[in-house]
């Protein structure tokens, strides 16, 4: 490298460092983005940034060393729990400190110093709780400073006698019923009223069933009572913090999950949870296997707003995920590192008014965030909709559009102002570009029936003519060969369709009557392959989850076409070993013949989903169960006659095809497995010669 570039980049670095602002991140230290229809994550602007960063020594005291909890009023004073110094921090809504509070007096006027602190809570009456891990209690303190009450572990059979009860967290409900979450107690959050009584245990999160249980449950209905004791045992997860919202419901968060889902509930007074996601992935998807340790989504906290905007604080790569209602996600923000913005051990997180405060236990700092203009459009779309005021959310919503075009949620959004403003035809078009197929469903019902109330005559005259032509060609057609129902006057091309007809001695006519035709039976494989297209093509949005730019229509000759002939093939083999008198073109024909009521139920179904919404897809399962039962009934009648079987003998026959089948693509796919291998290897080895050269 010469001297002048040396020089030139020494230069730039200057620079840059000059026109940092001091102790921020310029938004660059981490990636802000949601995610797509298929939970892909795209760029997105942020919707925070950081306005300071807070410690001890700028709010006029010591530093902070390990603060473990914060809470935030409904009057909008800010408590932080110092555990390290054993304090609790009071600022005012402008992170102003205003007290502190070291010790507290005991119900004989002793004063008492806190010990090991975890949790905090401050009630609407201004009292202060606090969770003491190494006393096991938890401390209901005034807030002139004066112990009021204290409880210990709960009294109940419930708990083993052995049991060491570690207070974590709290807090209390508009009700004053107090929840505690406790190191190691699965059963979930224990309860207690304003006088100290355990109610019971709320919320407990369920065994996940995985396949590693239910292998051990196999085996515990088969082993003795010591060997039982050998197998691993299944408790709920534990919950690591929770919040309550300004409905007195319940969110909890949960730092792991055996399948990544669910981590954020939401809890209503009986202890259910009715968070119905569409898709229940929260935080990072996409597990990093760094120094065989695999990292994922561990959330330490969750936070509520006003408006009903979740935040959810990520320890692991010190993320904050902020959603909606719907627990869609609008925005992330935060990393691990040095510069505000990031974090290294972030435990607490809280909404004061329209910003975001997270806490840092090992820096020792307060971060607070404000809204990006982007963030601002977001909070204001969803807070004129959720209001009801759906003229009012159009434009931010439209705003956030011009700012980021991949904003999913923008679109759905503007889907469902224009629904709740009865302008059901724009809504669809607004849902449909931002793939939310549900809320399609639901516009289009509506629309369904605001166009059947405009046009009800034409549709009802169509409708009857199209079943009157329907019945005067049945007649027509049984008049006709009233007297005459000769094999004779089917026509090749027909055949399938008689076939149908006849299922029982539909094939024995068409091998009698030496009609069977190849090209026909191609024709109807082809028309499968058709309808594949299609129906990923022209599909009713509601029914269709892929993208026209992700069809292939290659894979999908092979999935059809390439299958079928793997099918007659496979069929021919086990023919030919055992007895069957078929020839590989006469299983061709047969079995094509055989596909065309499962054929017709796609294209069926492909016009059905242009007419129905998704709570009528029940009448689509039905056709394609029709069809495909109608099929495998044709298929075996056609085995059995192709190769001279029995039915039973069919069967066993079909079976062992698709057994055949499974073999065969099996054999594709470590023949494609040890291609991809040796293409690997061959670009390695040109690589080292061009190294070498």
């Amino acid at each position: 490298m010469s001297i002048k570039r040396i020089s030139a980049f020494i230069s730039a670095l200057c620079l840059m460092l000059l026109t940092a602002p001091a102790g921020y991140a310029d938004n660059g230290s981490y990636n802000s983005f949601l995610r797509d229809d298929s939970g892909k994550p795209v760029p997105a602007p942020y919707t925070y940034t950081p306005l300071r960063v807070i410690s001890g020594t700028s709010l006029g005291t010591t530093n902070m060393v390990t603060p473990s909890d914060m809470y935030v009023t409904k009057d909008d004073m800010v408590y932080i729990l110092d555990s390290g110094n054993k304090r609790i921090l009071k600022l005012d809504k402008e992170l102003r400190l205003i007290g502190e509070l070291r010790e507290y007096k005991d119900l004989w006027g002793n004063a008492v110093e806190f010990k090991k602190m975890t949790g905090l809570h401050v009630s609407d009456t201004g009292d202060i709780l606090v969770t003491d891990a190494e006393l096991g209690m938890l401390s209901i303190i005034s807030p002139e400073g004066v112990l009021k009450k204290r409880i210990g572990k709960p009294v109940t059979d419930l708990l083993p006698d052995d049991f060491v009860y570690k207070p974590d967290k709290v807090l209390m409900d508009d009700k004053n019923i107090i929840y505690v979450l406790a190191t190691g107690l699965y059963q979930g959050a224990v309860t207690i009223d304003g006088e100290g009584k355990f109610l019971g245990f709320y919320g407990a999160s369920p065994v996940e069933v995985t396949a590693a249980l239910r292998f051990d449950y196999f085996w515990k209905k088969i082993f003795n009572k010591t060997q039982r004791g050998n197998l691993a045992s299944y408790v709920p997860t534990e919950y690591k913090n929770f919040c309550v919202d300004r409905e007195g419901f319940i969110y909890t968060v949960t730092s792991v999950s055996e399948f990544d889902t669910n981590l954020i509930r939401r809890f209503n007074p009986k202890g259910m949870d009715i968070l119905t996601p569409v898709n229940p992935y929260y935080g990072d998807y996409k597990k990093v296997q760094y120094l065989n340790e695999s990292i994922k989504t561990s959330f330490v906290d969750v936070a509520v707003n006003k408006e009903g905007l979740v935040a959810a604080l990520d320890q692991t790569r010190c993320r904050i995920f902020e959603y909606d209602e719907d627990m869609t996600l609008i925005g992330t923000f935060g990393a691990k590192g040095h510069q505000a913005g990031t974090f290294l051990a972030p435990v607490a997180i809280n909404y004061l008014e329209d910003r975001l405060l997270v806490l840092d236990s090992q820096k020792g700092t307060l971060t607070e965030f404000g809204l990006t203009n982007y963030g601002r459009n977001m909070h204001d779309a969803i807070f004129y909709y959720s209001d009801g005021q759906y003229q009012k959310a159009l434009a931010p919503w439209k705003e956030v559009l011009r700012q980021n075009v991949n904003a999913d949620i923008a679109y759905t959004g503007i889907g469902k102002a224009l629904y709740g403003l009865r302008q059901y035809k724009q809504a669809m078009e607004y849902f449909k570009l931002g793939y939310s197929r549900e809320n399609y469903s639901k516009a289009f019902r509506e629309y369904r029936s605001q166009f059947l109330r405009e046009h009800f005559l034409p549709v009802a005259a169509a409708v009857l003519l199209v079943l009157g032509l329907g019945f005067y060609l049945s007649w027509y057609r049984r008049r006709k060969h009233r007297y005459d129902d000769s094999v004779k006057e089917v026509k090749w091309y027909l055949y399938c369709f008689r076939i149908m007809e006849r299922p029982f001695g539909g094939f024995e006519e068409l091998r009698m009557s030496k009609k069977k035709s190849f090209k026909l039976a191609a024709f109807i494989v082809a028309l499968w392959w058709v309808a594949e297209i299609l129906s990923r093509q022209y599909a009713g949005f509601s029914f269709n989850s892929v993208k026209r730019e992700d069809i292939n229509i290659l894979f999908l000759l092979a999935g059809t076409a390439g299958l079928f002939l793997v099918w007659a093939i496979s069929n021919w083999a086990v023919g030919t070993l055992s007895d069957g008198s078929g020839k590989f073109v006469d299983i061709f024909i047969f079995s094509a013949y055989a596909l065309t009521p499962f054929i017709l139920s796609k294209y069926t179904n492909l016009i059905l989903s242009n007419i129905l919404v998704r709570e009528e897809s029940i009448l689509m399962s039905l056709v394609s169960a029709v069809g495909i039962a109608y099929t495998a009934l044709l298929l075996i009648n056609a085995v059995m006659t192709v190769h001279e079987y029995t039915f039973g003998k069919s069967v066993i026959s079909c079976l062992l095809s698709i057994l055949g089948i499974a073999a065969v693509l099996f054999v594709l796919l470590l023949l494609f497995n040890l291609m991809q291998q040796f293409v690997m290897l061959v670009r390695d080895i040109f690589t080292e010669i061009n190294l070498r050269l």
